[in-house]
């Protein structure tokens, strides 16, 4: 072994996957095995309750990186491999195999599983939960049109896998136990909203509702509901939460409540042991107890955190960096939410629901605007983070006024809006296939590709094995995908407001140069292109 640490991740989702090569971003040069308990490639899965059910994109569209990526960075990603138990004196796992694998530093990334419907019935043929790829693989084929699907529980799982199952031609109903969906997490203004597109389409939501069991055979036929009601099914989806996956921390003496327990920099009570992602209950900024998130970008900024701690390395992190978001589809409603609400909280609703694009604004005389929840409002949500980063009150009547821009309000001045380019469009003649690009990645290497139109360039940069990715799933929610493009400009064209909005939050940003990858298309026109990869923030 060499002088440099051997450092094992358990858990090769978004956390673990991110951890390992933030720890060669911050010069690790030892080994680095990451174990992942499924047989595939670390992958993305926001897309599983909604594109990838509806068949796009194809399963290699998910993966984190390619195969090779791993390999290129001294990365041994061992798939199909289970911890049962860790020997925290001796430093060492044991595995499924009944081999052990020995540390000099861990990382726990394991996640969280889908908590389990305690009820009889739950185990018949046909009752499914998603969490993981085989789940959707499972789940896929029985999307079909007319089949009577039954989803128990209205969270952002449920109705998503609602709104996908719709759009499929399922007819579908949802039971919740609330007065109405997403009440422990939305205002009724939005939650509301979401009912109305749902019922629109022919959703039914059975609200106030309780569960008696599940009826069936040789599989699930109906949902019994405790009023004697029963509900026809061919599928069941269960989506009533997940919980921490910390048997291995509980079972070693770390400390746990509802999730591992850490200091803001991953760290458990054993110095040789670290957390992160959906299995780590962490501080959070203007919190007064730590908290446990289900969130990529979270889960991304404690692995990075996480790293850096394991190297004793110096991470600078803004205030708004360590801002939680999340965002969900359905239907073509697209919902993006910066920040955590308080308790207590003023709720200023910013625009008219009725038009379809409105946003919430919470905040308190103590903390400021602590949060912001938008419908199809990308530019209140570009400049979210930074306006509950300034942790400020501002008079609810500028909040509520949707003529305000957000950034207006933030910086007090009104800011210039970039008028759209008089300039003559440049007629490009229509080039030959492939496409081919010329792709600087952040260590300054170049990488040449060639690929036919049709893909988006982040697919093809990915594809690649570089390190770019919207973690928003391209929803113009994030900026990871972030390049420049140096050559080529003009025939990708310039981003719209939206994307401007969102590219202009970015200490990185770079006016006539930068992109968000996940927006450009590769057409036959698009020609010779030449892109950075910019720093991440």
């Amino acid at each position: 072994m060499g002088a440099e640490p051997h450092i094992v991740i358990v858990g090769s989702g978004v956390a673990g996957t991110e951890a390992a090569y933030a720890l060669r971003t911050f010069g690790h040069a030892g080994p680095i095995t990451l174990l992942g308990r499924e047989p595939h490639l670390p992958y993305e899965r926001p897309p599983l309750s909604k594109a990838y059910l509806r068949g796009s994109p194809a399963r290699e569209g998910l993966w984190l990186r390619p195969a090779s990526a791993y390999a290129e960075e001294r990365i041994l990603l061992r798939t199909g491999t289970e911890v049962l138990s860790i020997d925290r004196a001796a430093r060492e796992l044991r595995l499924r195999t009944g081999d052990t694998l020995a540390y000099e530093q861990l990382l726990l990334a394991t996640g969280g599983e889908p908590r389990a419907l305690a009820l009889p019935g739950a185990d018949l043929p046909g009752v499914l939960s998603l969490k993981t790829l085989d789940d959707a693989e499972r789940l896929r084929p029985r999307l079909v049109s007319g089949a009577a699907v039954v989803v128990i529980g209205g969270g952002y799982v449920g109705m998503e896998l609602a709104a996908t199952a719709c759009q499929a031609g399922c007819k579908v109903t949802v039971v919740e136990g609330q007065s109405r969906v997403l009440a422990r997490t939305l205002p009724a203004a939005i939650g509301a909203h979401l009912q109305d597109q749902h019922r629109a389409r022919g959703v039914r939501l059975v609200l106030d509702a309780q569960i008696a069991a599940l009826e069936g055979d040789t599989r699930v036929r109906a949902v019994r509901l405790a009023d004697g009601e029963r509900l026809p099914a061919d599928t069941v989806l269960v989506g009533i939460g997940n919980h921490a996956c910390d048997e291995l921390a509980q079972r070693i003496g770390l400390a746990t409540a509802a999730g591992i327990v850490v200091d803001a920099h991953g760290r458990t009570r054993d110095p040789a042991i670290f957390a992160a992602g959906d299995c780590a209950v962490a501080p959070q900024a203007g919190l007064a107890a730590p908290i446990r998130l289900e969130s990529v970008q979270s889960a991304r900024f404690q692995a990075r955190r996480a790293a850096a701690a394991m190297r004793a390395a110096a991470q600078p992190v803004s205030v708004a960096d360590e801002l939680p978001w999340f965002w969900s589809d359905q239907f073509d409603t697209k919902l993006q939410m910066a920040g955590l609400p308080r308790p207590g909280d003023a709720q200023i609703l910013r625009g008219d629901p009725a038009s379809g694009s409105f946003s919430v604004v919470f905040q308190n005389a103590t903390d400021g605007v602590t949060a912001v929840q938008c419908v199809n409002a990308a530019s209140d949500f570009a400049a979210a983070k930074k306006l509950i980063a300034q942790r400020r009150c501002f008079d609810p009547a500028w909040l509520a006024d949707a003529g305000l821009r957000l950034r207006e309000i933030r910086d007090r001045t009104p800011c210039a809006v970039r008028a759209p380019d008089s300039s003559p469009t440049q007629r490009i003649p229509a080039m030959p296939h492939p496409v081919t690009i010329e792709a600087t990645d952040r260590k300054g290497r170049v990488h040449h590709l060639e690929n036919p139109p049709g893909s988006s360039l982040m697919e093809v940069l990915r594809a690649r094995g570089l390190p770019v990715a919207a973690t928003c799933g391209g929803a113009r929610s994030c900026a990871t995908c972030h390049v420049y493009v140096h050559g080529g400009y003009g025939s990708v064209g310039a981003p719209d407001e939206d994307e401007l909005d969102l590219l202009t939050e970015s200490e990185h940003y770079r006016a006539g140069e930068s992109r968000l990858s996940c927006q450009i298309q590769l057409q036959p026109q698009t020609g010779r292109l030449q892109v950075e990869l910019a720093p991440q923030d």
